[in-house]
């Protein structure tokens, strides 16, 4: 629970599995709506997040973003300002990266183990 999209209210995120796919649902706490991310939609370079051993909270206001190029081959790392209380999805011994809200919409920033 945290206010991620920084309207002034209490967000809740929950991973949750749904048949053969998973993601996270957010349910704005202002107007109760819910964003579906992942659940076979494309997000990112993503559509789901059956590979996730661990997630929870970040509340740094800066982050390092790793990027790659479309062959994989890393590029580099810059460092992000963050607007809100992020969540942070990983798997054991090869990363993650983050779910934030900026400028208006829900973003994967990656990030490397």
């Amino acid at each position: 629970t945290a206010d991620f999209n920084g309207d002034g209210f209490l967000d809740k995120a929950i991973y949750k599995k749904e048949k053969e796919t998973s993601g996270i649902l957010i349910i704005h706490g202002k107007i109760n709506a819910e964003v579906k991310i992942g659940f076979g939609k494309q997000f990112s370079h993503m559509t789901e997040f059956n590979w996730v051993d661990y997630w929870g909270l970040v509340e740094d206001k800066e982050i390092s973003e790793t990027s790659f190029s479309e062959d994989g081959d890393l590029l580099g790392n810059k460092d992000v300002k963050l607007q809100n209380l992020s969540i942070v999805l990983g798997a054991d011994e090869v990363g993650g990266g983050l779910i934030t809200y900026l400028n208006g919409k829900y973003v994967w920033i990656h990030q490397s183990c």
